[in-house]
Parts: C-alpha cells; sequence; structure tokens
C-alpha cells in the first residue's frame, strides 16, 4: 500500500483473544483489518470498501457472540454503522446524517442501561452533539442531537461533577470557550457553563491531579504564535 496511514485502532475484532489492527488511508475510500492469527503472525490486509473517504472511526465489539461493529463518520456527513457477522464480513448496515462533519466518535453507556451508546461531534454546518442510544435490537440505535450555542472543534466524555453520569466537553475553537454539558438523566444534558479562554483549545484532558475528589480540565490550544497549557478547577 502506497498511501500514508491516517488513522490505525488495536482492537480484538473477531474475539478470539488476539488483538487485530484497524487501519484507514488517507484518499482511499475504505477500512482495512490485518488479523492476528497468533504466534506473532498476522494476516494479509483485508478490505471493507466503504462508499466515501472516512474521517473517523471506531470499533465496537458485541459481547458474547463474536460480533464486531464499524462505526465510520464519513467526509461527507454521514456516519454508518457496520454490523459484522462471524465471518469476518458485515451483514447489515445503518446510516446516520449528522449534516456536518464528524470530528469525534466515541464510546460510552451515557443513559446507564448496560448499553454502549456511540457520541459523534460535528463542526460547520450544525451546531449540536448528537448520541446514538443502543436499544435492545444489536442494529437498533435512537439518535438524538443536542443543540449548542457555537461551533465545536473537539469533544470529550467523564463525570465532572461525581455524580455517576457521563458528562461533555466541547471545545469552541474559533471563540476560544469551552462548554461544559451536564447530563442529568433520562438522556438530558444542560449547559451550565461556559468558560473562557486567551487562546483557542485544541484539545483537553480530564483529570483529578491533586486527588481530592474533583476532576479538572487540562487545555492544550495556541494564539497562533504561542502553545498554551491551562488547568481549570470544575466547580459544578
Amino acid at each position: 500500500m502506497n498511501s500514508k496511514i491516517k488513522y490505525i485502532d488495536l482492537s480484538d475484532i473477531n474475539q478470539d483473544n488476539y488483538i487485530d489492527i484497524v487501519v484507514v488511508y488517507s484518499g482511499i475510500p475504505g477500512v482495512y483489518i490485518v488479523f492476528n492469527m497468533a504466534n506473532g503472525n498476522f494476516s494479509n490486509e483485508t478490505r471493507y470498501e466503504m462508499k466515501d473517504l472516512v474521517n473517523r472511526f471506531k470499533v465496537l465489539n458485541i459481547h458474547d457472540n463474536q460480533r464486531f461493529n464499524l462505526i465510520l463518520g464519513y467526509n461527507d456527513g454521514n456516519v454508518s454503522i457496520l454490523f459484522g457477522n462471524h465471518n469476518k464480513s458485515f451483514i447489515d448496515e445503518v446510516n446516520y446524517s449528522p449534516e456536518s462533519l464528524v470530528h469525534t466518535i466515541l464510546l460510552n453507556d451515557i443513559d446507564n442501561d448496560n448499553n454502549t451508546d456511540i457520541i459523534i461531534g460535528n463542526r460547520d454546518r450544525d451546531f449540536n452533539f448528537q448520541i446514538l442510544f443502543k436499544e435492545n435490537s444489536d442494529t437498533f440505535y435512537q439518535s438524538v442531537k443536542y443543540p449548542v450555542e457555537l461551533d465545536n472543534t473537539f469533544l470529550i466524555k467523564g463525570d465532572l461533577n461525581n455524580d455517576q453520569q457521563s458528562d461533555i466537553i466541547l471545545g469552541h475553537n474559533s471563540h476560544q470557550r469551552i462548554g461544559l454539558y451536564f447530563n442529568v438523566g433520562n438522556r438530558t444534558f444542560i449547559n451550565s457553563t461556559i468558560y473562557s479562554t486567551d487562546f483557542e483549545p485544541q484539545n483537553a484532558q480530564l483529570v483529578d491531579i491533586n486527588n481530592d475528589g474533583h476532576m479538572e480540565i487540562i487545555l492544550i490550544g495556541t494564539d497562533s504564535i504561542v502553545s498554551y497549557i491551562e488547568i481549570l478547577s470544575i466547580n459544578p
């Protein structure tokens, strides 16, 4: 393969207790999987051709039935979930339309129902983030969009206020702000805090730095001349 690798991920795709390699190449509309054959040996790349260039992806294993899903964000702004079969092929595909370029795909049980949900961060045309809530069927997700005030360029998740609920942090890069969106249950989020910065935040990490039981946000960004790291204490 002469193309450059754009994204790479490691996961036990076929649940044989060996880690496989998932690759997306620049300029090629497909996903490549190199299966671990054990004893240090790997298969040749298996190509799964897609309808458009892949901008983001995640691998989601379905427990107990040796199936895997690929969650793909395309350059055209659409999101697809490909449902894997036991023979390393796909048996179904479901499409969703965030209507904006996907910059983040995360996995988390947002509503605490023991199902893994899909969190999608969007940018450009539509000011929102989207969650695909997993329902009882393996192939059915309920799409819910959460409007926000500004465009956003990154999204992270974590429990900001120690209530055992996963909250959302959005980076509003061009506006030099970040927004905190608190999960209050019943698939509902409220925006109670906007932090302004002196630079354009480009990424963040959530961690309890001083072991006091409260999370801090470590922001990384730039004003196009100087790079910045800022630590924000959260007082929800």
